[in-house]
């Protein structure tokens, strides 16, 4: 099999992967695929219930509260189920590795699209409902918008790497983080603005990556801003190296992970 063949073979693959992966996470699910839709519209929906009304006194310089909340609800709800199933995704295939010859990389990848594939249904609510409210963004902003997606998907794939290998051995990793997850989910401007921040904080507030992308989104549909780019720049190489290193150690000991099956 030649080069341009094995690329083929392993993208048709990689499609299949996510095709099952999608059908046996909501094939017995009661409402199924709606759960896509239905998930951060709910989280979305309580929050700003609960928040909305401490609008006038912490919220007050916020004129698009919805937008400025969704964001948040949906950038960290993509990031936190990227990095989740992507700890899963040796172990959620593991009756296919233990029985088929494959590139193991395709099972994280596909992990990486299912949960990007969801984002998506995500950001359909996300675009819906800023187009009802007085938002300005612009060509370059919007381009900016997508590069911010962009450094999440590339930062979450980098985590998986290590990740994925790890959880096989030790199982609780993953509850681990989901309680780091959601520790980190108040850590974020999400639920408030970065202003409530103390300024004397503000500095080392900003060294989350996460916060950095969340905010330059915002600006970027909110207000047709181009902010952090060079923030996000450095996050996306960081992120990059990352994978380098991660591609090295994922060859090295994703070999062992049938031990743990």
């Amino acid at each position: 099999m030649n080069t341009t063949e094995n690329q083929k073979w392993q993208l048709d693959l990689l499609r299949e992967l996510i095709r099952t992966s999608f059908k046996l996470r909501y094939n017995d699910s009661v409402l199924g695929f709606i759960w896509v839709i239905l998930k951060p519209l709910l989280t979305f929906t309580v929050l700003f219930i609960v928040f909305s009304n401490f609008k006038s006194d912490v919220y007050g310089s916020i004129e698009t509260f919805q937008v400025y909340l969704l964001v948040g609800v949906v950038f960290y709800g993509y990031f936190s189920e990227s990095i989740l199933s992507g700890m899963d995704s040796l172990l959620g295939l593991a009756h296919i590795i233990l029985k088929v010859q494959f590139p193991k990389q395709l099972a994280v990848l596909s992990s990486q699209g299912l949960a990007l594939i969801n984002f998506f249904f995500s950001l359909i609510i996300l675009i819906a409902i800023s187009l009802l409210n007085p938002i300005q963004p612009t060509l370059l902003s919007l381009l900016n918008f997508v590069y911010a997606i962009s450094v999440l998907t590339v930062s979450a794939y980098s985590i998986s790497l290590f990740s994925s290998v790890i959880t096989v051995r030790f199982r609780d990793l993953k509850q681990i983080f989901e309680i780091l997850l959601q520790l980190g989910f108040y850590l974020s401007p999400i639920i408030y603005p970065i202003t409530l921040i103390p300024e004397s904080y503000r500095d080392i507030y900003m060294l989350n990556p996460v916060t950095i992308v969340i905010q330059s989104a915002r600006a970027a549909l909110i207000t047709g801003e181009v902010l952090y780019f060079k923030e996000l720049t450095i996050i996306m190489l960081g992120a990059l190296c990352v994978i380098l290193i991660g591609r090295i150690y994922f060859s090295k000991f994703v070999k062992r992970v049938t031990e743990y099956y």
